[in-house]
C-alpha cells in the first residue's frame, strides 16, 4: 500500500504479469521495457503533435491549455504573470475508478493494518 514504482521496478512488475496473463509468450524484461519506452514516445509525439490518445474504458490523455495568472511571491515581494500554457491532462475512465473503488473498500474492510503502512513507508 502506497508504494510508489519507478521505472525499473513497473517494468519488472510488468514482465512479471505478462508471464502470468501469457504463459506460452516469451517476453522478457527488455520486450516490457521497449513497449513501455516506445508507448511513452509515441504518447509524447502526439500530445506534441496537438492530439489525443483515448483507451476505452482506461483513459485518455490531450493537451490542456491553462490561462495565464498572476502569482504573488512574498519571498521577493512582487507579483508575477504566469503565460498561457499547454499541460497534459489524464483522465482515467472505468477500469481505473473501479480499481480505486475496490482498494477503498478493501481498505474500509480492514485488509490493510499499521503493520502493512509502515513496512510501506521504509
Amino acid at each position: 500500500m502506497n508504494k510508489v514504482y519507478d521505472k525499473t521496478e513497473f517494468i519488472k512488475y510488468i514482465n512479471k504479469r505478462a508471464k502470468e496473463l501469457y504463459p506460452l509468450s516469451e517476453l522478457n524484461y527488455w520486450d516490457c521495457y521497449y513497449a513501455l519506452q516506445t508507448m511513452n514516445h509515441c504518447i509524447e509525439e502526439i500530445l506534441g503533435n496537438g492530439d489525443s490518445v483515448f483507451i476505452r474504458n482506461w483513459w485518455d490523455i490531450k493537451p490542456k491549455l491553462f490561462k495565464s495568472i498572476k502569482r504573488y511571491t512574498p519571498l521577493l515581494g512582487r507579483e508575477y504573470e504566469v503565460p498561457e500554457r499547454y499541460y497534459p491532462r489524464l483522465s482515467a475512465h472505468t477500469n481505473f475508478k473501479r480499481a480505486c473503488t475496490k482498494f477503498e473498500e478493501r481498505l474500509a474492510a480492514g485488509e490493510f493494518d499499521a503493520e502493512d503502512e509502515e513496512e510501506c513507508d521504509e
